[in-house]
């Protein structure tokens, strides 16, 4: 556990050893090599220079070959952009606030949140947070969906009384009125 926080998620040493002070549901504070080992690890990645190119990058074996072919000396780059984290992006219900409004009522919460750089009604949460615990989340202020989602509904121009088939909505399926 200690060698994964450090190593594969680049956990701050510190962090990690505040993690460990037996608090409630916490574990108990680290031995001396328990708290050795987190620093000699700190700054440490899982990349070594004799890794194969697709176990480097996070790929099957079989696909390396060709995305190295259509990519070439940028497949890293390509492929640390695919394996990164995607935003957690939210979609503002303007029936029942604005844009400013979520905001408002997220930072209630403790939730920041940017405007999206394209929709004009996203959202995008500057960390990760428990969703559907959230007071706006209940009241149906908000609801999660990527950017790219919300551009495609807002350039197709459906108006009330329109049916509209999303094969990929989720929650969010429903007829439009």
């Amino acid at each position: 556990m200690i060698a994964a926080l450090t190593v594969a998620e680049g956990e701050p040493a510190g962090e990690i050893v505040g993690s460990f002070d037996g608090g409630r549901f916490r574990p108990a504070a680290l031995s001396p090599v328990e708290n050795r080992l987190v620093h000699a690890l700190a700054g440490r990645s899982l990349r070594h220079p004799a890794m194969p190119r697709a176990v480097a990058n996070d790929l099957p074996d079989w696909l390396e070959p060709y995305l190295s072919a259509v990519y070439a000396d940028r497949l890293e780059a390509e492929m640390e952009g695919l394996n990164a984290p995607a935003p957690v992006d939210l979609r503002v219900n303007l029936l029942k606030t604005d844009r400013d409004g979520a905001r408002k009522a997220l930072a209630a919460e403790n939730i920041r949140a940017e405007p999206t750089p394209w929709s004009p009604v996203g959202l995008r949460l500057t960390e990760r947070a428990p969703l559907s615990s959230l007071a706006a989340f209940k009241e149906g202020l908000i609801e999660v969906q990527d950017e790219g989602s919300q551009l495609a509904a807002l350039l197709l121009g459906a108006k009330p009384g329109m049916r509209v088939v999303d094969f990929c909505a989720g929650p969010a399926a429903r007829r439009l009125h």
